[in-house]
């Protein structure tokens, strides 16, 4: 049979109030902590949203760099990826498959299994899909083990 709680010196009632105290402030670290975590993940994700966004603005002010057939519509020819003999051109649009896969690789560092954003870079990836296989052998050191499992995927999808 449980005992009734009763207090009967200031004592007792200040040993109660260090407890109820304990408890309450037990419950504010936890809250703290979740909102740690969530305020994390939000700054996280709007990182990879803002990266994929200015890649997107980069594809509206250079529209003939968005894909290997873009490149070759605009030039007349595939893109040239011997660095010793690259044209401008050449070199512009091997900095903006730098910009798309850096971006990319923002976007699945910082938004772990997110099947929808892992399509788009796909989608990315195969719109410069002759370049890619060109130069994705020596280009995929220089990026995360996600993004290259992403793109070797899609290279494969090909």
């Amino acid at each position: 049979m449980p005992v009734p709680l009763s207090i009967t010196t200031w004592s007792d009632a200040g040993g109660l109030a260090t407890v109820i105290g304990t408890c309450i402030a037990a419950v504010a670290a936890v809250f703290a902590v979740v909102q740690y975590f969530g305020q994390s993940k939000l700054t996280r994700e709007t990182r990879a949203t803002q990266s994929y966004d200015a890649y997107l603005q980069l594809c509206v002010t250079h529209p003939e760099l968005t894909s290997t057939a873009a490149f070759v519509k605009r030039y007349g020819r595939e893109p040239n990826v011997d660095y010793k003999s690259n044209s401008t051109e050449d070199e512009k649009y091997l900095w903006f498959l730098s910009v798309m896969l850096n971006a990319s690789e923002q976007v699945v560092l910082n938004t772990p299994k997110n099947h929808a954003w892992e399509t788009t870079i796909s989608a990315q990836v195969s719109y410069h899909m002759t370049t890619m296989k060109r130069v994705w052998a020596n280009w995929q050191k220089h990026y995360s083990a996600k993004l290259v499992s992403v793109v070797e995927k899609a290279l494969q999808a090909a």
